[in-house]
């Protein structure tokens, strides 16, 4: 029984399909006779290592058109394969050189790669015979006319497998010269980008004496690739207050305000990409903010705050373009400021190397 998925991608095929010369076409490429003289058709193929390789697609290929002969050549048909992943969507495309130089591409996506390069083995057998030249059409042997036309039938199908489509003795509709219609170019890299917003709460410890709960807001720019690296760029926000910190000289409460920019590279991981490991090179920017409390004077101090270092992020898809995600970062400060009262009483100096934690949630809009 075909799953959804499968369905899918036939209902995708199907529709590719009606560009190249409608349903009457489906089962031409079986229903041909034995002298049909072989067709030489040049095939180029790029696929992820996941899918099937190159020489299992010309075997299912062959499979469905049996006269087609894939030469090194350059000969007036041509194949041009491309399969792609975009997330947990597989994305495969066909380009077709017709024998009058015009190009056409269709495409195909579904879950599993071996399902879409078989259904665009699926669509090249049939634009293999769709294509066919007017030279060609007229060189080809009279076919016998039939005793009688059968009353139209409907022919399920299914997108894999050398299963004919239709028994020889089934009759076809006349072989058509269509043309090919040239579509628009695949969307550029910058059109493909992928764009998460979400928020985190954490524990961080090196802006004030005691650790402190940050609340942050992100924005994630990320490129999908067909391999399995992901590289990324986020910008954050985030806001810490420590409350009252009690020392011998006196009580002071801490705040800090800060802006950073993560540039990642991470790899997915999973059968439909759904977990991915980033490591980062995090770099902030902000102000920290102390104030004094039952000490006279009264004092305060707002003091810029710059800081470089690593982080470590693990993000999980939990339902559609919802996803979870747990971060850690070490913060190196350029400059360590001391906090006090008293020039001989330090009450709180930065730290020279922070910890920082965080769990958050998010939305991709891809």
């Amino acid at each position: 029984m075909a799953t959804r998925a499968s369905r899918a991608i036939v209902a995708s095929a199907l529709r590719a399909l009606a560009a190249f010369g409608g349903m009457a076409m489906l089962a031409e490429p079986l229903a041909r006779g034995d002298d049909e003289p072989a067709r030489p058709v040049r095939v180029t193929y790029d696929a992820p290592a996941e899918c099937p390789s190159m020489s299992a697609f010309v075997r299912d290929l062959r499979a469905r058109s049996p006269h087609i002969v894939v030469t090194r050549e350059s000969p007036a048909f041509g194949l041009a394969v491309r399969v792609r992943r975009e997330g947990r969507r597989v994305v495969g495309q066909v380009e077709v050189s017709a024998a009058n130089g015009t190009t056409s591409q269709r495409e195909v996506e579904g879950e599993s790669c071996p399902d879409v390069v078989a259904a665009l083995a699926f669509i090249a057998s049939i634009a293999s015979v769709v294509s066919v030249t007017p030279s060609e059409s007229a060189s080809a042997p009279p076919t016998a006319p039939a005793a009688a036309t059968p009353p139209a039938a409907s022919v399920e199908l299914t997108p894999a497998g050398p299963k004919p489509l239709a028994s020889p003795s089934t009759t076809v509709a006349p072989i058509v010269d269509t043309p090919l219609v040239p579509i628009a170019p695949p969307p550029s890299a910058a059109a493909r980008l992928r764009i998460a917003l979400g928020g985190h709460v954490g524990v961080a410890y090196g802006l004030a004496p005691i650790v402190v709960v940050p609340l942050y807001l992100f924005v994630d720019a990320a490129r999908p690739t067909e391999g399995a690296f992901a590289p990324s760029v986020r910008l954050r926000a985030g806001h810490a207050e420590s409350g009252d910190v009690t020392a011998a000289s006196g009580t002071a409460a801490f705040a800090s305000t800060t802006l950073g920019v993560d540039g990642c590279a991470g790899v997915a991981l999973g059968a439909r990409r759904s977990v991915e490991i980033a490591g980062c090179v995090r770099l902030e920017g902000g102000v920290l903010y102390a104030r004094g409390r039952d000490v006279t004077p009264v004092r305060s101090a707002l003091r810029p705050w710059v800081a470089l270092g690593p982080a470590l992020r693990v993000s999980v898809t939990v339902a559609g373009p919802v996803f979870v995600e747990l971060e850690a970062g070490a913060p190196i400060p350029f400059v360590r400021d001391r906090f006090f009262f008293a020039s001989s009483t330090t009450l709180f100096r930065t730290s020279a190397v922070g910890v920082a934690g965080a769990l958050g949630v998010g939305v991709a809009f891809r």
